[in-house]
């Protein structure tokens, strides 16, 4: 407490525009971790079926047919993890968000990741820098995909006035769906359900959720104990590309 009361009165006294605090944050890269909990599902008998769309499934008798664009699978148990077109199979209101991020070039590399926070929400930023000096800069989100050109034109503004040798490469949209209760205007926690005295399952993460935890989380709900602590590691930090895309961007269009 005392710690945070000094900082609190350091930034009443602060006169410049920016006020600086070192936090206690860190990046992780994703695919790494995804790797890792992929190349140990795969060891315990996970099968993959890549460019398979998933349209429906059948209940028959104890089994589930899950129907599929090229390839049928049958199983005992179904769990939907497919975002907003999970609405095509359970009730429920999902929202999508619009997140506009750009892809920027020749930030110094010296540069840590950093979050600019105002009072007004327009014109807080987050920006990271990835490999060959290429980054990503954006941190809102809108509830319209027209509402993301007057911030794309504002983060262009900035990022010239912070770095006057750095590009901007390209202009992403991202999106974000998660289901919105009791009118809220964000989701910060997942989804877990279940169809009644059925074992078909959707699952939805929330804002802040992290994939590793959400799958422990879906076992105990799902088998009603906690998945077993000792386990033989087959992870490592070898991305396997054929089964874990690179990091991509496309060119924004607006709809």
């Amino acid at each position: 407490i005392i710690s945070v009361l000094v900082e609190l009165v350091k930034l009443i006294k602060f006169k410049q525009k920016l006020y600086t605090i070192k936090s206690t944050d860190f990046t992780s890269n994703s695919r790494i971790i995804l790797n890792d909990l992929l190349q140990n599902a795969l060891h315990r008998g996970l099968e993959i079926s890549f460019k398979n769309k998933f349209t429906g499934y059948k209940k028959k008798g104890n089994e589930i047919l899950v129907e599929c664009e090229s390839e049928n699978l049958i199983t005992k148990n179904l769990v939907l993890c497919n975002g907003k077109e999970i609405t095509n199979f359970f009730t429920s209101n999902i929202k999508t968000s619009y997140a506009p991020m750009l892809v920027t070039k020749n930030i110094p590399v010296s540069q840590k990741p950093y979050v600019e926070l105002d009072i007004k929400e327009n014109n807080c930023i987050n920006y990271i820098g990835k490999e060959n000096n290429v980054g990503l800069m954006g941190g809102i989100s809108f509830d319209s995909k027209k509402k993301c050109d007057s911030y794309f034109n504002y983060l262009a503004t900035k990022l010239k006035s912070m770095w006057p040798n750095s590009e901007v490469l390209e202009r992403y949209v991202g999106e974000k769906h998660e289901i919105i209760p009791n009118e809220s205007s964000r989701n910060y926690q997942f989804f877990i359900w279940n169809k009644k005295d059925t074992n078909i399952w959707a699952v939805i993460p929330g804002k802040f959720t992290l994939f590793s935890s959400f799958a422990t989380e879906f076992y105990r709900r799902a088998y009603n104990e906690n998945p077993e602590k000792t386990i033989i590691d087959y992870s490592d930090n070898n991305v396997k590309k054929n089964t874990i895309s690179d990091t991509i961007w496309s060119k924004y269009k607006d709809k």
